[in-house]
This record gives structure tokens, sequence and C-alpha cells, in this order.
């Protein structure tokens, strides 16, 4: 425990966006670059230039070879730093922030964030898994926890009483479960539902899963 704190250095960090459309300024995340300021190491990830379905399909009617050749120019500029400190420890604080500043471009950085990590290559996977493959709605629980919110939010308006665990519909027919129903009007319902998944299929699936239970009660 005392060797991992003796290793821990300051790290900076930066989200990698693409951002095909400036009109509408929306922007998918597709990297991540680290700055460990100790050992002066640059580590990134991106996501592959084969995996372009989830973006494209985003950013429809976008031309999929958009996509595949910005991640080979991004990959190809930042390998070029690194190749800077193999050579000479060059890489510093300064050529990270040129790396990084804002422009106006295809190619987007979040404002730099800063964490503690005794190990940067190990640190930007998990910040890869996290941003852009969205691990944290992976997890089974995650509706579980978005209900939990739910839940709470109804219990700071004193609406807890109103709202209950309940079943819709008629069992010669069809019915479903809802977690939150409104007692006085069983048409009423709040029904947490998630759109974080790798690709559109996914979510596409997802809501029309929930969708179908809807129109089958209707």
């Amino acid at each position: 425990m005392v060797k991992n704190a003796i290793n821990r250095q300051i790290c900076k960090y930066s989200i990698i966006r693409f951002q095909p459309f400036a009109e509408t300024q929306e922007f998918a995340n597709i990297g991540v670059v680290l700055f460990a300021i100790g050992s002066r190491r640059l580590e990134f990830r991106l996501l592959d230039s084969r995996q372009h379905k989830r973006i494209t399909n985003f950013f429809y009617p976008l031309d999929t070879d958009v996509f595949g050749y910005t991640v080979k120019i991004v990959k190809a500029e930042i390998e070029r730093i690194k190749r800077f400190y193999d050579l000479d420890g060059r890489i510093n604080a300064d050529l990270y922030a040129e790396l990084t500043r804002g422009r106006e471009d295809i190619i987007r950085f979040s404002e730099s964030r800063v964490l503690f990590c005794d190990d940067p290559i190990a640190k930007v996977e998990e910040l890869f898994e996290h941003y852009i493959q969205h691990s944290f709605a992976k997890d089974p629980s995650y509706e579980e926890n978005m209900k939990k919110q739910v839940k709470e939010l109804l219990a700071k308006h004193n609406l807890s009483e109103l709202y209950k665990t309940d079943v819709i519909g008629d069992a010669d027919r069809y019915k479903a479960t809802f977690p939150f129903v409104r007692k006085s009007d069983r048409r009423k319902a709040i029904k947490p539902i998630h759109f974080l998944h790798n690709d559109a299929t996914a979510m596409i699936d997802h809501g029309r899963e929930g969708l179908s239970k809807v129109e089958l009660l209707c």
C-alpha cells in the first residue's frame, strides 16, 4: 500500500471528441489522452477506425470513411508526439497543452481534468471503458440505480404515497409491472430506462422493448 502511494503521480487527461457537424455542436467521445506529469509519459486510447457503426449511425448521413480517416490522422499525430519522448524526453506540459488546446476542427478535446494514478496505461484503459465504452451502463443494476433516484425525487416532493409498484393491464390480455404507478390513475406510470449502449441497434432494441409494452397496454 505504501509502495502504491509512492508511485502515484499527478496526471492530466482529456476526452477526445468527434464533432463532424459544427452547426449542431453534437459530438461523440472516441478516445482518451493522458499526460503523467512526473514521468512525462503520454498515453492514449482511441476507437479503432473500423468501429464506426455507433458513431456514423448517430451522425447519419455522414460518410463512414470520414470517421475512419479522422481516427487515423489523430492516432498518427499523437504517436508522432510520443516519439519525442522516446527520442529525448521532450514531452512536457506545454506540448500536452498544445495537443489538447481548443480549436475549430472535426476533432475536439475536452477541458483537461486532473487525477492521481500509479499506472498511466491502466488508467487510460479505465477511462476509455468509462467514457467511450460506457462500462458503468453494462452493470445490470444501472436501471435499478435510476429507480432509486426517481424514488428519492418523489420522496423529496412528498409524492411517494402516490406512486407504488403495480401491475397495469388485464390478466386475460396483457399485463406489465411498472415500478411507479399512480394509485389514483393506473394509466399513469414512470419507467426509468437508459439508452447508454455501445451501438444504435442495442439502443433501439432496448427502447422498443419498453415502447412495445406501452403499445400493448393501450
